[in-house]
């Protein structure tokens, strides 16, 4: 049998399991005495990441307000992340769990690297507020507590190349930039 194991960017691994209770992952994993703060924050992240209206579109919709109504952005406005519709990511689980020579770590992503910038934008037109303005760096650690924000202030981004060239993945359905805009998250 194999399970998908989901985590913040993606696919963490494919495990293999026998008939009994026990499954043990074919992908290196760090033991439960080593994984430390980062693990624990990790596991945090990853409970945050959902589709359908969860934590980064919701996070983003629900942005705190400048004086003049502005979705205040996380940190600079700088940095970019990859993202991917539910529907995509699913596909993928559905061609992991198909393809019986599918195995190793699997990162999904649309290969669209919106900047935050544009992400807030679009978020802010979604739930009619005027725009958006840069935050900063201190202010999304005191918005989303230090290792929350650490991950989202990075500048990020992945072509998902192993999943497109050994399951023959290619997303289909529309950016954030685009739900926000024009799809369901539009009010």
């Amino acid at each position: 049998m194999k399970v998908a194991l989901t985590g913040a960017t993606g696919f963490r691994g494919i495990a293999h399991a026998s008939t009994g209770p026990s499954v043990v992952e074919a992908a290196h994993r760090t033991s439960p005495t080593r994984r430390g703060r980062h693990a624990r924050s990790r596991d945090r992240l990853e409970r945050r990441l959902r589709g359908r209206g969860g934590d980064i579109p919701g996070l983003l919709l629900a942005s705190p307000r400048d004086p003049a109504g502005n979705l205040i952005m996380i940190g600079s406005r700088r940095q970019h992340w990859p993202s991917v519709h539910v529907e995509d990511l699913a596909d993928s689980f559905r061609r992991v769990l198909e393809d019986d020579s599918a195995r190793g770590y699997y990162v999904i992503g649309n290969g669209v690297y919106s900047a935050v910038a544009e992400l807030t934008e679009a978020a802010a037109a979604s739930v009619g507020a005027p725009g958006a303005v840069p935050g900063s760096d201190t202010e999304a650690r005191g918005r989303l507590g230090d290792d929350f924000a650490e991950v989202l202030l990075l500048d990020q981004g992945t072509t998902a190349a192993k999943a497109r060239s050994d399951l023959g993945w290619t997303p289909s359905r529309p950016t954030l930039v685009d739900e926000f805009l024009q799809g369901s998250y539009r009010r």
